[in-house]
């Protein structure tokens, strides 16, 4: 199975369950650099000035944990410097022979996330392959909607293409700086780049375009 299909596949399961539990979900790496898009977009961290090192330094903290031996199969759970509630479980998922983690809520109600434990687990802790996940027909689908979608936004970086969601999301430049932990005029300078390169001549474009393209779902703009 090819990294944009697994990839594909991550995303579907990680959107259902987040609209069925109502937290936030994302795949990361062990640097903590996201591999999926995050399902339900967790946004009280982007009004705080400050927060993008500190919400970095807790990430790292609950990776760190997550990982330890003697907590492997175990949901982390952490109060944030605002006060919300973030878990983080090592998942039985691997890319590239590297582990992923699985991290969820930041929300103030902490019951939320325990009422809702059993179902992450059980569902990332699963040992089998995420090819019976789907039937062919929508496997096919998602292999041709993968692609399109790869040949429309080719020519941006991985980072641009982040970018360009979180612009289809609606999000200002300062809330992507704060989300992608980046200064807003360095935010500015990819929205230029994107702009040129999509042949689009502004944020209104580029958020049609990156809704157009599948990047973005209808029901996921702020």
């Amino acid at each position: 199975m090819g990294a944009a299909v697994l990839l594909t596949r991550l995303q579907r399961v990680q959107d259902v369950l987040a609209e069925k539990i109502g937290l936030s979900l994302v795949l990361v790496d062990s640097r903590g650099q996201e591999v999926t898009i995050p399902s339900r977009l967790p946004l009280e961290c982007f009004h705080a000035e400050t927060a993008g090192k500190q919400c970095q330094e807790e990430k790292q903290y609950l990776l760190a944990r997550a990982g330890q031996e003697n907590i492997q199969e175990e949901m982390v759970l952490h109060c944030c410097h605002q006060n919300l509630y973030i878990c983080c479980l090592k998942t039985a998922f691997q890319l590239a022979s590297k582990d992923l983690f699985l991290i969820g809520g930041r929300i103030r109600d902490l019951a939320a996330i325990k009422r809702n434990l059993n179902i992450i687990t059980a569902t990332y802790l699963l040992p089998i392959s995420l090819n019976y996940l789907e039937s062919k027909e929508v496997n096919e689908h998602n292999c041709r909607e993968t692609q399109l979608q790869a040949e429309a936004l080719q020519g941006l970086t991985r980072q641009e293409i982040k970018i360009l969601y979180y612009m289809g999301l609606g999000l200002s430049n300062k809330d992507i700086a704060a989300k992608l932990y980046i200064s807003p005029s360095t935010v500015k300078t990819h929205v230029t780049h994107i702009l040129h390169k999509m042949n689009l001549t502004n944020r209104t474009e580029a958020a049609i375009f990156a809704l157009e393209k599948g990047l973005v779902k209808g029901d996921a703009l702020v």
